[in-house]
């Protein structure tokens, strides 16, 4: 059960009347025009009335009080996390009477001490956002789009601060890895589609955001409404557009394939089951679903890999340059305490070591071959079962086309849910569960070769699912 909503917003205020004394209380409704739902508030004996946990969104507010005319005001915009202060005077009337403002509200946020930048839903939805990992990335689009900020998905500095200083949260829930703040988040955030709104928050941060250094970056996710909702996308990109590189084409290799599919839906609205149950202006639902697919041998790398000789234990092209690429090899590069050429590039029989004088020296395999009967077993078998792709190129460095992705095949597949009731003015409940499976053939650098490949290849099966739950 989380208390301290991260994303929920405060409205607040003051009531007074044209000679500025305040008006102890007044009856203020406070309306989600989206959703139906009302909440209500009196003012204390100081005039302030004080609305939290208020989910992101358009509101309307109405003030009533006897003597007074209703005071309305339409179109306040309450962001994330966001506390704001509405005040309102009263005119001397009758409570028939009502006098409406639609208007933008105040710009200033007096109501905390922090600094933020507000990203509307329209906003997020228009702005260009990064793709990266098969999705795209709400961390970057924090350092793409928003002054003062510098990085990108895997970490990031805000406001001149050190990496990793940040905090990400969704819907109130802080992500990241155990040993790093703001990075790493890829494997637990929702789709980007499940994004309503977001805030950066600067400054002095509440006492609520325990741990962070510099800034919170806020995310709400989306909730349903009184109107069915819905979306559907698709983004798509494959090598038939694509021309071939540098690397493939010196090599004679034709263009490698590169696919890759991402595409969702996202569905909101009211709690409705006919002749059973209505939810509208109480019971709201959300749902998304994205999957990516993905598969990228595009080859923009080479690695080194032992030629065919190698692995026969023939070691005599080590003494040709034309080989190695180095003018020394093969050549005399002085005698040992035999009298006997030493040249570079020549392999020593371990087992012919002896002294002369105060001196070790070794016999040279000869023809810089090593005999069959001197391999480890462990080696042979290893040779024979799980054999190490041939180079295409015929040097002994940078032989052998590489991979430029770190994941040449990746399936993600992200799964949000999201209910709201209000079953009081006083009473109300969230929940969110996200879940994230991610599949991928990962490795360190160089990369060759078709994934999962032979034991003696670098690719490894990497699974690693995600779950976040949510209920305040």
């Amino acid at each position: 059960m989380v208390f301290a909503q991260g994303e929920r917003g405060t409205l607040n205020g003051s009531i007074t009347d044209a000679s500025s004394a305040v008006v102890a209380g007044a009856a203020v409704k406070i309306l989600n025009p989206a959703t139906g739902v009302e909440l209500n508030a009196t003012t204390t004996d100081s005039g302030v009335y004080r609305l939290p946990s208020l989910m992101p969104g358009t509101y309307r507010i109405s003030v009533t009080a006897p003597g007074f005319k209703t005071a309305v005001r339409e179109n306040i915009v309450l962001g994330v996390a966001q506390t704001l202060t509405v005040d309102f005077k009263l005119d001397v009337g009758a409570v028939t009477d009502s006098i409406t403002v639609s208007s933008d509200p105040p710009l200033l946020e007096t109501g905390t001490a922090e600094i933020g930048s507000y990203v509307s839903k329209k906003e997020f939805d228009s702005w260009p956002i990064a793709v990266g990992g098969g999705r795209r990335q709400i961390q970057q689009f924090i350092f793409t789009s928003l002054p003062g900020t510098i990085g990108s998905t895997w970490q990031g500095s805000i406001n001149g601060g050190q990496n990793y200083t940040h905090e990400i949260l969704i819907d109130g829930i802080s992500v990241g890895r155990m040993d790093l703040a703001g990075g790493s988040n890829s494997e637990f955030s929702p789709s980007a589609e499940s994004i309503s709104e977001f805030k950066l928050q600067t400054g002095t941060v509440s006492a609520q955001y325990s741990g962070t250094q510099t800034s919170v970056a806020n995310f709400a996710t989306k909730s349903g409404t009184n109107s069915l909702h819905g979306s559907a996308y698709y983004y798509g990109q494959n090598d038939a557009l694509r021309a071939n590189n540098f690397n493939s084409n010196s090599a004679g290799i034709k263009r490698q394939p590169f696919k890759q599919s991402n595409y969702g839906y996202s569905i909101g609205g009211p709690v409705y089951i006919p002749k059973l149950y209505d939810g509208r202006n109480k019971s709201f639902f959300f749902h998304n679903m994205e999957r990516t697919t993905q598969k990228d041998y595009s080859q923009t790398l080479l690695a080194t890999l032992p030629t065919p000789a190698f692995k026969q234990g023939d070691f005599s092209s080590l003494l040709s340059s034309a080989f190695t690429g180095n003018a020394s090899s093969g050549t005399t590069v002085g005698t040992d305490a035999a009298g006997r050429s030493v040249q570079f590039g020549a392999l020593y029989d371990p087992t012919s070591s002896r002294q002369v004088g105060n001196t070790w020296v070794r016999d040279i395999f000869p023809g810089n071959i090593i005999p069959r009967s001197r391999w480890s077993p462990v080696s042979s078998k290893i040779l024979e079962l799980a054999p190490i792709t041939d180079p295409v190129f015929s040097g002994m460095l940078n032989n052998m086309p590489a991979l430029g992705a770190c994941c040449p095949e990746f399936r993600e597949r992200m799964l949000t849910f999201k209910g709201d009731h209000n079953f009081s003015n006083s009473h109300r409940l969230s929940a969110m569960y996200n879940r994230n499976f991610r599949t991928r053939y990962n490795s360190g650098s160089p990369r060759w070769g078709t994934p999962p490949n032979t034991p003696t290849g670098v690719y490894q099966n990497q699974d690693t699912p995600g779950t976040m739950v949510r209920m305040a």
